[in-house]
């Protein structure tokens, strides 16, 4: 046996095995068709185990398919798990991101009180109304206020004290139009009694308006008649679900004419408030209503429970001897 059949033969099991190379294959295959005792010894060698050589083939092939199966659904699994927790992420930063937007848009920030005035006003009823002065500003402002508990400098007693400021949006909106000079609150005199001092402005900067040994300055006519329009139209919203048969005024056509000639009233005496002069042309319900709408409306309110007060001081007579319609 030379050299040639003693490594062709040593080829041989993984000839038959099917994991020789290429090359080796090759070279066993040529050298039996030279070498008829390697062709022989090949023959023995592959009689022996042709049957369990294609067990283990099937065996492996079958445990081939299972893992390559196992392995396409795992990579299946990973693929969905990749995409589903890239939505997942998608949405969670599109959320914060909304949120973000939302607190930067909707950020405010008080205003210096240097930059606006706050005013009051004694009405007749007892309440006190609070002016706002927004000195022309075309910013997009909200009045605030705010009740705390301090301690007095001096005496080291408590004291209530009610901030009273503005607030803007950190983005700095701005509107239209300058910002109309008016009332923004009232307040019982009962409820004043709570606070001893209130403040313009807030903790870290203010000054003070108010104390309990200040008088405060009565309201003039306009406003009186202003704030009589308020109190009625005010009712008006509470008494709105509470009429006899359920249904509500609020459902009714009058209430809506009601609410439409109360609200252009209101524009038409709000322009006229000495307190709050200086201001721009009436944006909204110019003109005035006429006497015998507005016996028609108070009437109408009557009727529907609404406490109308003392209208005389305001040019309205009463009782009212018009009949319960509008022209």
């Amino acid at each position: 046996m030379n050299k040639d059949c003693a490594m062709a033969r040593d080829l041989m099991p993984l000839v038959i095995d099917n994991v020789a190379s290429k090359e080796s294959r090759e070279f066993v295959e040529n050298h039996m068709a030279g070498c008829g005792e390697c062709s022989a010894v090949y023959a023995e060698m592959k009689k022996d185990i042709p049957e369990k050589t294609e067990q283990e083939k099937g065996s492996e092939q079958e445990a081939f398919s299972r893992a390559a199966g196992k392995l396409k659904r795992k990579k299946r699994l990973r693929v969905l798990r990749n995409v589903l927790l890239g939505v997942l992420i998608g949405c969670i930063a599109l959320f914060g991101g909304l949120v973000a937007f939302d607190r930067i848009t909707q950020a405010r920030e008080p205003v210096y009180y240097g930059f606006y005035s706050v005013y009051l006003s004694e009405l007749k009823s007892g309440d006190i109304a609070f002016t706002m002065d927004y000195h022309g500003s075309f910013d997009e402002l909200g009045a605030m206020v705010k009740s705390a508990v301090e301690k007095d400098e001096t005496t080291g007693e408590e004291k209530n004290v009610l901030y009273v400021y503005l607030e803007k949006y950190r983005l700095n909106r701005k509107t239209e139009y300058a910002r109309q000079n008016k009332g923004f609150m009232t307040i019982s005199a009962k409820e004043l009694q709570e606070y001893n001092e209130i403040r313009q402005g807030v903790p870290s900067e203010y000054r003070t308006i108010w104390t309990k040994d200040v008088k405060i300055d009565q309201a003039s006519e306009q406003m009186e008649e202003y704030y009589y329009w308020e109190n009625i139209d005010r009712q008006l919203w509470d008494r709105a679900y509470e009429t006899p048969d359920g249904k509500g005024f609020f459902a009714s056509h009058e209430m809506h004419i009601c609410e439409d000639l109360i609200t252009t009233k209101q524009f038409a005496v709000e322009s006229t408030v000495p307190e709050w002069q200086p201001r721009t042309q009436p944006l909204f319900h110019e003109g005035e209503i006429d006497q015998r709408t507005i016996n028609w409306l108070l009437s109408e309110l009557q009727d529907y429970g609404i406490d109308i007060g003392d209208p005389t001081p305001y040019g309205i007579p009463q009782p009212y001897d018009e009949p319960h319609n509008a022209e």
